[in-house]
Order: structure tokens, then C-alpha cells, then sequence
């Protein structure tokens, strides 16, 4: 996609710093399963950004091909709708809560936002509950992608389904440290 960009150097009007650019990411995919109980994901993506004027530090958009997303996933216990009732998936992941203001895949970036997690999902009637603990992953353009040595995360998220008229019910608790 093309972006253009003011003020990316030092968020003053005084410099004319306009610099636009195109980004570019390809994401190949693997997702072996057996019904709903089994199931091996992999990912790799590659994310670049195009005629930016360089600039010190990092680049957010710049990653070179690396693993993305990379999980085992377990299902028991089917439900009604021959769903499995209990998840169990770790691995490299998305973690996606909500309207993503806190956790979120990120996808306005061009590399994205993973965590390398366990989780369990509950799918009990009415009800997910999603309890989670992990880090997240820090992408490395000249590197492969490695976890936070510095953070750690661990949560749970409750959701109530089946709301008339599409409304969600959600909340969660989130430890960091």
C-alpha cells in the first residue's frame, strides 16, 4: 500500500518532512488439521518498506522473512454445534481481545503484533473464557524475531455470546510484569 507521512521526523510544522512510501508484506501460510481436535498453524511473513527516506533507529513497517505465527492447537469436549468446548493452542500467535485497543493483531502496522503464548479457551453455553500467559515478540529486521526478555503478560477474558440485537458483553483481567 502507498502511505504518506508530515511531520515524521520531529512533530514540528517549522521543516517541510514530508517523506510517502510504498509498504510491502507476504504472509505464506500452512494450516494442517484433523477435524476441529488437531490442528498445526504456520506462518511466515515478510515485510518491507520502499523508497523511505532513512531515518535513525528501527523501522515499525521493516522486518525480513521470519515466522510469524507457528502453534499447536488441541480441541475437546464437542458442543452442540460439533465445536470443540475446550481449546487448547500454544505457540506464535495473534492474541486479539475486544475492539483490539489493548490487544490486537496490529495490522495497520506492516509487520503486525504476535506473542509467543499458551492459551485455553471455554466455550461453555453462552460463554467464552479465554485465559491466557505469554510474551510478546520483538520484531528484529536483521535478526530472527525473539521474545521480550522484559515483559510478560498473563490474562483472562470472559465474553458472553448469544446477546440479542448483536451486542457484546466482554471484560478482562491482565497481569504484566
Amino acid at each position: 500500500r502507498y502511505q504518506a507521512l508530515d511531520n515524521r521526523r520531529d512533530f514540528t510544522n517549522d521543516r517541510n518532512d514530508q517523506d510517502f512510501s510504498i509498504l510491502a508484506r507476504e504472509r505464506l501460510s500452512l494450516d494442517v488439521h484433523h477435524g476441529h481436535f488437531f490442528r498445526v498453524f504456520l506462518e511466515a511473513q515478510d515485510a518491507h518498506e520502499f523508497l523511505r527516506d532513512r531515518l535513525p533507529g528501527t523501522n515499525p513497517n521493516e522486518n525480513a522473512l521470519d515466522l510469524y505465527q507457528g502453534f499447536l492447537e488441541f480441541g475437546l469436549f464437542d458442543d452442540i454445534a460439533d465445536q470443540p468446548a475446550l481449546i487448547f493452542k500454544a505457540g506464535r500467535q495473534e492474541l486479539v481481545l475486544g475492539r483490539e485497543h489493548l490487544f490486537g493483531d496490529n495490522d495497520w502496522l506492516n509487520t503486525g503484533q504476535n506473542f509467543d503464548l499458551a492459551r485455553a479457551t471455554w466455550r461453555p453455553e453462552g460463554f467464552q473464557v479465554d485465559a491466557f500467559a505469554g510474551w510478546p515478540v520483538i520484531p528484529d529486521h536483521r535478526n530472527v524475531d525473539s521474545p521480550s526478555s522484559h515483559v510478560n503478560i498473563a490474562g483472562a477474558n470472559i465474553k458472553a455470546l448469544g446477546i440479542p440485537r448483536r451486542h457484546v458483553v466482554e471484560g478482562h483481567a491482565i497481569y504484566k510484569w
